[in-house]
């Protein structure tokens, strides 16, 4: 599973927390385009959102939805 988010989202973190001490491993990737605002993101992620988990063509914004 891919987990797209930024380092300084505070979202991001909550939920990195919660795969971690659920033993979930998470493949951590910056959103493509340089920013989750561009069109690359879009393409992925309909929302803009970060972070947005993807696991095949399953795609999940919000952290609390997330977590």
């Amino acid at each position: 599973m891919i987990l797209y988010c930024t380092k300084l989202s505070s979202y991001s973190v909550k939920v990195r927390l919660a795969a971690s001490w659920k033993g979930i491993a998470l493949q951590l990737c910056d959103p493509p385009g340089g920013s989750y605002r561009s069109a690359a993101y879009a393409a992925i992620v309909k929302m803009r959102t970060v972070p947005a988990l993807v696991d095949g063509d399953f795609v999940l914004s919000e952290s609390d939805a997330i977590i």
